[in-house]
């Protein structure tokens, strides 16, 4: 197959997501493009692949599952027996269902899953988990994966109606139990309302950007991420509750897996 252009499509709330794929885009050597719907307002922006193209599919995994708004907004996508490549990044605890979530959510909108990565990253919440991930180890490894499903999708005339392609993960996909981790400012918010237009859900009202709606919240960081003062965050019991929570979880190092 013949393809002239590598669409990637990410939901990247802290840009752990967005910065692989973009590592694995330049690895290819073919003119790529980006999807981001992270942003709100791209929400409902709808996509069409062509032939001779494929795509790269990037998700932070969420308690183990896709996170919500991006099986949501995935939905968006139409593939046309479009190729694609599905990488999944977690934070050293598990990636449990997301992939096998991924390949279907994918599959049901016309794509055809040739590879897939589960990827160690930087830990959304507890930065010390993984700090420095993905390392120069994971990025040689990454490349070489890139290389390998390059040689695939350049081997294949036309992809089959059928594909017994596996990843890791179950049916049905695990409960999600989610921590209520809402971040929130402290006295030194000047109401800059960065945090309000980086949120992916929008949970924080642009005219009282110091609150957070806690039914909307996602827990994906993103506005600590952004806060150019350093004010938002979660309280300190809060933290306290995570770190407690990971430190066995998530202790032992942990390597990228791949699909092919």
């Amino acid at each position: 197959m013949i393809t002239e252009k590598i669409n990637l499509v990410y939901f990247s709330p802290t840009g752990s997501s967005k910065r692989v794929l973009q590592f694995i885009g330049k690895q290819t050597g073919i003119n790529s493009e980006e999807f981001d719907y992270t942003e709100y307002k791209n929400r409902d922006m709808n996509l069409n692949f062509k032939d001779k193209e494929a795509a790269i599919f990037g998700i932070p995994v969420y308690g183990g599952r896709v996170p919500g708004p991006a099986a949501q907004r995935f939905s968006n996508i139409t593939g046309n027996g479009t190729p694609a490549v599905l990488i999944a990044t977690y934070g050293n605890r598990e990636y449990e269902d997301a992939l096998i979530e991924l390949k279907d959510i994918v599959e049901e909108r016309g794509f055809k899953v040739i590879a897939a990565a589960a990827v160690v990253t930087e830990h959304s919440i507890v930065r010390t988990i993984a700090n420095g991930r993905p390392d120069s180890k994971d990025l040689k490894e990454i490349a070489e994966f890139t290389s390998r499903f390059m040689k695939k999708l350049e081997g294949i005339p036309s992809l089959p109606e059928t594909d017994d392609f596996q990843v890791k993960g179950n049916r049905p996909y695990k409960k999600v139990n989610p921590f209520p981790l809402n971040p929130r400012a402290g006295a030194d918010c000047t109401k800059c309302g960065v945090c309000a237009d980086a949120c992916p859900v929008n949970a924080i009202p642009p005219d009282s950007p110091e609150n957070t709606d806690k039914k909307l919240c996602i827990s994906c960081m993103r506005c600590v991420m952004v806060c150019p003062e350093g004010s938002r965050k979660l309280g300190s019991a809060e933290m306290q509750m995570v770190e407690k929570h990971l430190s066995d979880l998530c202790k032992t190092e942990k390597r990228a897996e791949f699909f092919m």
